[in-house]
């Protein structure tokens, strides 16, 4: 009776053990039994069994019973081994269950496989079920549901370009890595999952997990974070959006960054404004201050920029040690943002005390060395410092030389500034050599829409403006053009820029009329961003004096020349190269007024400020030595007039390309005073 009542005992737990561990197993009940008890625990099982097994091969257990009856058991029998198997069964099971789940690849449906491949440039949101810690059991509160309702609803008030992908079949998220691979598999951008958290009372709390899983920002950011364990009261609270601000503030984040990397500024900043909305401004962590002054100065919100890098600093210097890199890396971005403002001289001094840390805690060769660089060189550029810009600009392309790939926009960007500079040197072949080699990158690697490639475009334009091939400047300026009208904001001053250059262009084809209209354009932008005194409206004011020149109507023209010289004289020295165009048009419309002396002293001084800032050989010295040439043409001195209208040919030849209009005017006017000459004798 004993016997058979062991046998049945074991042959019934052994059943209920194996039925709990499959059942458990679908229902994940039986996740308590964590990794340390499975391992620890089947050896332990496995050496009492071995221990036993011996022992009663050897000796046999005798058991007592009723009316003095003996039992010898001389092993286990079958029932007893199902019964052990049983245990072990049911420890292993868990391990096997979660290791299946955890290298299983997802399952996604048609549909949404198909809303991936058409919508490849939206962010793709990957929420999988909101569980408890310890298994996969959703509770009373569907909050998988519940959120992905609120992101709907979101996606189609604030027109947020997402797509939600859930999980075909019952799968849970229990790590960081497990989210970023379950992510990295499917395409993801970000991949939002999340716990319960339970008291004897029913739901306790919950908290929500978010992986960024892929890289979409030129600063390092985060790739993982959490919401604070909070109470949750009843349903309402989660249709309402509660405990969804943090998740909100993240997608606004990468969606706004993955915009940033595409150049699609616009969008960007209305996902960062966003984010304002959303958080208390006066309470936002460093990072976000420093990417929020990143945004507005790639938008050229320049005012937006300076006062959140000083946000930023002003919390930075209080807590950071003063050779701390990430003090440059503010101290540089603060440059930048001063730089946008036209106030150059604090930009450059920004940029050093960046420059100064750098070069104590950094190699030689580092990436943010040469930013500094670049960043120091562009801005000698801009107060018409060109040979102190070229050299800044050659270190920084040095270590991306050496440290960059060929095809790395950044190696495009410093090729872009020097080109630039080559621009103001006025030595277009240089020039060009290296706008080429930046469109060969950006032309490769950038989106066909992105403000970069617009940049190079623009200078290449400038540099057929100066060559006088006007049709081609045109071609480029509009390539430009159109770009920034997609991706820029409607009062950005690259688009300014734009309006500018495209005007200069029909100024040259003699169309006054579209030429006025363009410059009104590139005025009403620069008005209405920029300070009354800022050095880009002086360059808007410098145009519409020329337009108005010739047209004829002088005095308008000298009305706007004026403007552009006060602006210039309070923003920089009083021989800075920007300084040559005004006096020279001054001189031209005086001249035409036939008011010598005037017309004599603003192109003298316009000479000086070539001779000490720029050289002899400057393109500006061409233009200068022409107008003076019609002074003396016109005031009877015929030999000096013959004399600067040779120095003006010979420049002109060295800079322009045979057939050129300004080199044929030179050869023009000289051939008039040598005529001139032969009648006066």
């Amino acid at each position: 009776m004993i016997q058979k009542s062991y046998k049945y005992f074991g042959y019934f737990s052994g059943g209920i053990l194996y039925l709990g561990a499959i059942v458990g197993s679908i229902n994940n009940s039986i996740s308590l039994i964590t990794p340390n008890i499975t391992y620890l625990g089947t050896v332990f099982i496995v050496i009492c069994w071995v221990i036993l097994e011996f022992y009663t091969k050897r000796r046999g257990i005798q058991w007592n019973v009723n009316q003095g009856n003996k039992v010898t058991i001389k092993g286990f029998n079958f029932a007893t081994r199902l019964f052990l198997f049983g245990v072990i069964f049911l420890l292993w099971v868990p391990r096997i269950d979660q290791l299946i789940k955890s290298t299983a690849p997802l399952i996604l449906t048609d549909s949404q496989k198909s809303l991936l491949k058409d919508n490849s440039s939206n962010l793709v949101i990957l929420l999988f079920p909101f569980t408890p810690d310890i298994n996969c059991t959703e509770l009373d509160i569907d909050y998988q549901k519940q959120f992905l309702e609120h992101l709907t609803s979101k996606k189609e008030k604030d027109s947020l370009l997402i797509n939600i992908i859930l999980p075909e079949r019952n799968y849970c998220i229990y790590s960081d890595r497990e989210a970023i691979e379950a992510g990295a598999n499917e395409g993801a951008d970000i991949v939002i999952w999340g716990s319960y958290e339970e008291s004897v009372n029913g739901l306790k709390g919950l908290r929500v997990r978010y992986n960024i899983v892929k890289e979409l920002d030129v600063i390092s950011i985060s790739t993982a974070g959490d919401t604070e364990m909070q109470s949750i009261n009843n349903l309402h609270q989660l249709r309402q959006g509660y405990l969804q601000k943090d998740i909100e503030y993240i997608l606004y984040w990468v969606e706004g960054m993955s915009a940033y990397k595409q150049g699609d500024f616009r969008k960007a900043i209305s996902r960062f404004d966003e984010i304002i909305k959303i958080t208390n401004n006066d309470t936002l962590n460093v990072d976000t201050y420093l990417r929020l002054g990143q945004l507005y100065y790639e938008f050229a919100r320049g005012k937006e920029s300076l006062t959140y890098f000083q946000k930023a600093l002003s919390i930075q210097e209080n807590t950071l040690q003063p050779l701390n890199i990430k003090l440059a890396w503010t101290y540089s971005n603060m440059g930048s943002a001063y730089r946008l403002s036209g106030d150059y001289y604090n930009a450059i001094n920004y940029c050093k005390k960046a420059l100064s840390i750098q070069k104590g805690v950094l190699d030689t060769l580092h990436p943010d060395l040469a930013r500094t660089y670049m960043s120091i060189g562009t801005i000698y550029g801009f107060i018409g410092k060109y040979d102190t810009a070229v050299q800044y600009l050659q270190k920084a392309l040095l270590i991306q030389e050496d440290i960059l790939i060929p095809l790395d926009p950044n190696l495009a960007r410093t090729y872009m500034n020097l080109g630039g500079i080559y621009i103001y040197k006025g030595q277009f072949d240089s020039a060009t050599q290296y706008l080429q080699k930046a469109l060969t990158i950006q032309e490769s690697v950038l989106g066909s829409f992105h403000p970069d490639l617009a940049r190079t475009y623009m200078n290449v334009g400038t540099v057929f403006i100066f060559e006088g091939q006007v049709d081609s400047a045109i071609q480029y300026l509009l390539k430009a053009f159109t770009i920034q009208k997609s991706v820029l904001d409607p009062f950005h001053p690259d688009l300014a820029r734009s309006y500018m250059n495209i005007g200069t262009a029909y100024l040259q084809k003699k169309q006054y009329d579209s030429a006025l209209q363009y410059m009104q354009k590139a005025v009403k932008i620069k008005r209405s961003i920029e300070d009354s005194v800022h050095p880009n409206l002086a360059k808007a004011y410098l145009n519409l004096g020329a337009i108005y020149y010739y047209n004829g109507l002088y005095d308008t023209s000298i009305h706007y020349l004026q403007r552009a010289l006060h602006i210039n004289v309070l923003a920089f020295d009083s021989l800075h190269p920007d300084l040559v165009p005004i006096y020279n048009n001054l001189g031209e419309v005086y001249l035409e007024k036939c008011n010598y002396s005037q017309a004599f002293y603003y192109l003298n001084t316009s000479k000086k400020i070539i001779q000490t800032k720029l050289g002899e050989s400057h393109i500006y010295m061409a233009y200068c030595t022409l107008s003076l040439a019609r002074y003396y043409k016109s005031k009877g001195g015929y030999t000096k007039a013959l004399d600067n209208v040779k120095k003006s040919i010979n420049i002109f030849s060295n800079h322009l390309p045979e057939g050129n209009k300004d080199l044929n005017e030179a050869k023009d006017l000289m051939n008039e005073i040598k005529e001139l000459m032969k009648d006066s004798k």
